[in-house]
């Protein structure tokens, strides 16, 4: 049941991430004031990893900002093995299971 609750919890803010990356660009694109980087890595140290990855690739947005970039690949990497240390530990790989 919790790895269920995690798996919603990342799908859900991975939205917000991507949508709020598509924001960032739009507000870009405008000229408009722009959501800081900090609140964008924020999103993503907050498990929306997966929204901001597709959102940087999908919006072509903060691809070309090196620093940026890295950290946000930092941030995924770290989520990686922390979903990977979790699973692997408990032994919950078959989580979706159903019967």
């Amino acid at each position: 049941m919790v790895q269920k609750l995690l798996l919603y919890y990342l799908v859900f803010m991975s939205v917000i991430t991507f949508v709020t990356f598509g924001i960032d660009k739009f507000l870009a694109l405008k000229s408009l004031r722009r959501i800081s980087e900090k609140r964008l890595h924020t999103l993503s140290l907050l498990g929306g990893f997966v929204g901001a990855l597709f959102g940087m690739a999908f919006f072509r947005h903060k691809v070309s900002k090196k620093e940026f970039y890295l950290k946000e690949l930092a941030i995924i990497f770290i989520w990686i093995i922390w979903l990977v240390f979790y699973f692997l530990d408990y032994n919950r790989l078959n989580f979706l299971d159903v019967g």
